[in-house]
């Protein structure tokens, strides 16, 4: 199972996500069957708008979302995580 990180702080000084990175990651110490993804996803509007639109993430014109949604898509393919 692969845990990922959502609706993080997009200002890198914000420590919320690192700290729940900490969490997570001693949580899942001793379980071989989870993951914690090195990708996480920015708390952006688009991802409220693309519901109201019907659309996926990679049909939006954020390249920032589309970017980090692809990277994690990698990662996941990739066996990276």
């Amino acid at each position: 199972m692969i845990v990922v990180l959502t609706g993080c702080h997009s200002n890198h000084l914000v420590k919320d996500t690192q700290e729940a990175r900490e969490a997570i990651l001693d949580l899942i110490k001793d379980e071989d069957n989870f993951k914690l993804a090195n990708t996480t996803i920015t708390a952006r509007k688009v991802w409220n708008d693309i519901v109201v639109e019907g659309k996926g993430i990679t049909e939006s014109n954020n390249t920032q979302s589309v970017a980090e949604f692809n990277q994690f898509m990698e990662e996941i393919f990739n066996g990276s995580c």
